[in-house]
């Protein structure tokens, strides 16, 4: 659903927006919701209902739509300039825990069925919400639902030894989710390979000379053979990735066309 967007705020909430009618489809937050700043907010890859959200409370929380899919419909036909839209109002998660990270989750994004994040603890973290399995598809449609004990699975973990607590610094997957890149405060960038069961990178990105300043945020083209950052000295660089002959992706399908 291209025209649903979910925006974070700094005022403990999410609100969910119908893009192409202009529509607050919902107010998500409350008694179930953060208790401090929301940082980052993703859909899952596999149900486009569910999202997961992280902030400055140290949680990481999972939330469906599925309650407000009525809401959602209406929105999508809304044209009503005199009246106010039926806002709809979800206070309860369907997922939350506060074990996962010890600081600031600033970035959370969907592995399948799992959730990576990365915190202020310098960890990017791989792990599994534990499902409830005496109430696997209690709403009848085959869908898992998650344990309310908050309980997690740990897969994976990545270090990242030059974050030195800095926090708002956004990792990215490529398409496949099969590399991560993220950086650092001092202009490194791990490059770790999801495929591969180490903490280490599988290659660092070091920085210019003169200029180690953070790196905010990076992204992964489809095949991962491009990487772009963003530092804080204001500046956006452009690498390109070599593959195991030690070339880029252009130089390998030139090769191969000729």
């Amino acid at each position: 659903r291209p025209h649903i967007a979910i925006t974070a705020s700094r005022d403990q909430s999410l609100r969910v927006w119908n893009i192409a009618s202009k529509c607050c489809v919902a107010v998500i937050g409350g008694e179930g919701g953060h208790r401090n700043e929301i940082l980052s907010v993703a859909f899952s890859d596999l149900d486009c209902n569910r999202f997961a959200s992280a902030g400055m409370d140290n949680a990481v929380k999972i939330w469906d739509l599925a309650d407000i899919e009525s809401t959602i419909d209406q929105s999508a036909t809304w044209n009503n300039a005199a009246k106010a839209f039926p806002t709809a109002f979800l206070t309860s998660p369907e997922f939350s825990t506060q074990t996962v990270h010890t600081g600031y989750v600033d970035c959370v994004r969907w592995l399948g069925d799992f959730i990576m994040s990365k915190s202020t603890d310098s960890l990017i973290l791989v792990w599994q919400p534990l499902l409830d399995k005496h109430n696997a598809s209690a709403a009848g449609n085959g869908r898992p639902h998650f344990s309310s004990t908050g309980h997690i699975h740990t897969i994976q973990d990545y270090v990242l030894d030059d974050q030195h607590n800095i926090w708002f610094v956004r990792f990215s997957l490529d398409y496949n989710c099969r590399f991560v890149a993220c950086g650092g405060g001092t202009g490194r960038i791990n490059v770790f390979d999801c495929d591969v069961l180490t903490k280490e990178p599988k290659f660092v990105i070091k920085p210019v000379a003169g200029s180690e300043s953070t790196v905010r945020q990076t992204a992964l083209s489809y095949d991962a053979s491009i990487l772009l950052a963003a530092y804080d000295d204001g500046t956006v660089r452009r690498y390109d990735l070599l593959n195991h002959n030690g070339k880029t992706a252009a130089q390998s399908a030139a090769t191969a066309g000729a």
